[in-house]
């Protein structure tokens, strides 16, 4: 959503978190919360293995905003 402004507008105009729901969905972005937490995990393991810090990682793979 840092990435795409007009994306982060729709999102948040939403009224709730169903309709926040299913635009996110609709626009491809279908995961649960377990593949999240799997993708943020493995985020922590490339910090432990290789000593990288958060914002070098962002500068490598973009940022993970959640909402």
């Amino acid at each position: 959503m840092r990435v795409d402004r007009k994306f982060k507008v729709r999102v948040t105009a939403a009224k709730d978190k169903k309709e926040r729901t299913a635009l996110v969905k609709s626009e491809g972005f279908d995961f649960t919360k377990e593949e999240l937490n799997s993708v943020l995990d493995e985020w922590d393991q490339w910090v432990e293995w290789f000593g990288i810090n958060g914002m070098a990682l962002e500068n490598i793979f973009g940022t993970i905003e959640l909402f």
